[in-house]
């Protein structure tokens, strides 16, 4: 409003003092006019004292409540910008606190939100255990796993190794010092547990307690370098006997359901591959808990039980050749060679202690020479490198053994023409299966980079997801590395083939 140099007869503030007024008090920079307000005009400099006053101290109070929220905050380190942070937060709010309405302004978080992984450790171990079902594969022996961890409570022994689980993962994602000893103080409460639930007579018997002292294997191959090869762990031997001691104490009735025979062939899984890396002896418990599955399973089960009898034959002569090469005796060996080489050739015709079964007789192991087609099927595919990974072993050491009993100094003309022919003969079924298993792993990973290899069109829609049984499945590509039959190309293969998938897993 202009100064028009007149008395204003009607001051709003003047006429509350009673005060005549004898010049203009319309001061843009403090009062309001009465005059403006009849009019319904606002008064650009208008600042009543109260409103002025309310302002002043709601913005006031506003500061000092946001310094009191700023020192009182604990979770957040705000170092030694704090203070310039207030400051930057009193000119943000007095230079929006235009008129009588603030302006609208978006602030963004100056720092991100904690996160605590304690509540999400069993989800994260509960999805890398079902990765078979992300890649289509429903009818798996794993699938039993990730069932018996879901309806396990909070607090549990299982819940406790899981923990123990998710940590190695979070520790192998972030490589702090902090991460580690979180695992090794989680792992440490995992075997509390466990110990405490084994000489509890009702829970021992229990599947949650066999699958935690199961993943408490999968926790050593995990947490230690190279797991892919399956190095020989102390702990992991240790918790092998823990499972054959805890089968040992299950029942024939703990084989009824499907679900208890998927459970028993996981553990078989890992304690037969163990036999073979660390040449230990557990043929005296299996023969039983072969009987005891036989008689529980279903007809088309009987696949899985020749397999199971095929490879338990293979450990037994791998342990019992192991032990020939690691007495070094070479004229023992010269003598005992042949029949080696006789439970070698007929290691695929073997079926004790099932031999009376006709049907289960018929069912063919196939040699590596023979042209088999391989169906989709996961099943399949999972028996076939599964017998491919005690077959290999088999080849490999009996080829080992061979170079002892040449070395006799007994050894005869005939004998080394006839162990030639048998070393070649190992060299030829070991490389023309290594190929096979190359490819067959090749196509499930969907590489296809190796020759011959065929990912086929789902690798397009559904890229393979590398998972927690892939150490399993790669178990082969450990006696392809190692063997001193295989062949370069083999090796390098396989070694790119283990590249692959560790790119694609990172923290597997």
């Amino acid at each position: 409003m202009p100064n028009t140099g007149k008395p204003s007869r009607d001051c709003h503030r003047c006429r509350q003092r009673r005060i005549k007024v004898q010049e203009p008090c319309c001061d843009l920079e403090r009062l309001g006019c009465g005059q403006c307000q009849r009019k319904g005009l606002p008064c650009p400099g208008y600042r009543e004292e109260l409103d002025h006053r309310f302002r002043t101290e709601t913005v006031s109070s506003f500061l000092s409540k946001r310094r009191k929220d700023l020192g009182k905050s604990k979770n957040q380190d705000l170092g030694s910008g704090s203070s310039g942070q207030i400051e930057k937060v009193s000119k943000n709010v007095l230079s929006n606190l235009v008129g009588n309405q603030p302006v609208q302004k978006h602030l963004e978080p100056q720092y991100s939100i904690a996160e605590s992984w304690d509540d999400h450790l069993m989800p994260l171990v509960l999805n890398k255990l079902s990765c078979d079902d992300v890649n289509g594969n429903h009818k798996t022996i794993f699938k039993a796993i990730p069932h018996v961890i879901s309806m396990t409570g909070k607090g549990s022994a299982l819940y406790q190794v899981c923990d123990a689980i998710g940590r190695v993962y979070i520790a192998n994602m972030t490589n702090s010092p902090t991460a580690r000893s979180q695992q090794t103080y989680a792992y440490g409460k995992a075997i509390k547990a466990i110990n405490r639930d084994i000489r509890d007579p009702q829970r021992c018997r229990s599947d949650e307690i066999l699958v935690g002292v199961f993943l408490l294997s999968i926790y050593e191959l995990l947490s230690s370098p190279g797991f892919s090869l399956a190095v020989k762990s102390p702990g992991w031997c240790i918790h092998t006997q823990g499972m054959i001691a805890l089968l040992d104490q299950r029942q024939e009735n703990a084989f009824i359901t499907p679900e208890n025979r998927s459970l028993f062939l996981t553990v078989f899984n890992a304690v037969q591959n163990q036999a073979l890396i660390t040449s230990q002896d557990y043929s005296w418990e299996f023969g039983s808990l072969i009987r005891h599955f036989y008689n529980q399973c279903e007809r088309v089960e009987l696949c899985v039980v020749r397999t199971a009898i095929f490879a338990h034959h293979c450990s037994r002569l791998c342990i019992v050749v192991q032990e020939l090469i690691e007495t070094g005796n070479h004229g023992s060996i010269l003598s005992i060679y042949p029949s080696i080489l006789h439970h070698m050739e007929n290691l695929e015709t073997e079926t004790t202690p099932l031999s009376h079964d006709k049907c289960l007789r018929d069912l063919v192991i196939h040699s590596p020479q023979s042209v088999v087609m391989i169906s989709d099927d996961i099943r399949d595919s999972g028996l076939h490198g599964y017998q491919s990974t005690f077959r290999l072993q088999v080849f490999s050491l009996v080829h080992t053994l061979l170079d002892f009993a040449y070395q006799a100094p007994t050894c005869t003309l005939q004998q080394q023409e006839h162990i030639i022919d048998a070393q070649k003969h190992c060299v030829k079924e070991f490389q023309t299966l290594a190929d096979k298993v190359l490819v067959m792993l090749a196509s499930m990973f969907q590489y296809d980079a190796l020759p011959g290899s065929s990912t086929g069109s789902r690798s397009k829609c559904l890229p393979y997801r590398v998972g927690v049984w892939d150490i399993f499945r790669l178990w082969p590509l450990r006696f392809i590395l190692l063997s001193p039959i295989s062949s370069e190309r083999e090796k390098e293969m396989a070694t790119r083939l283990l590249e692959v998938v560790h790119l694609q897993a990172k923290l597997i």
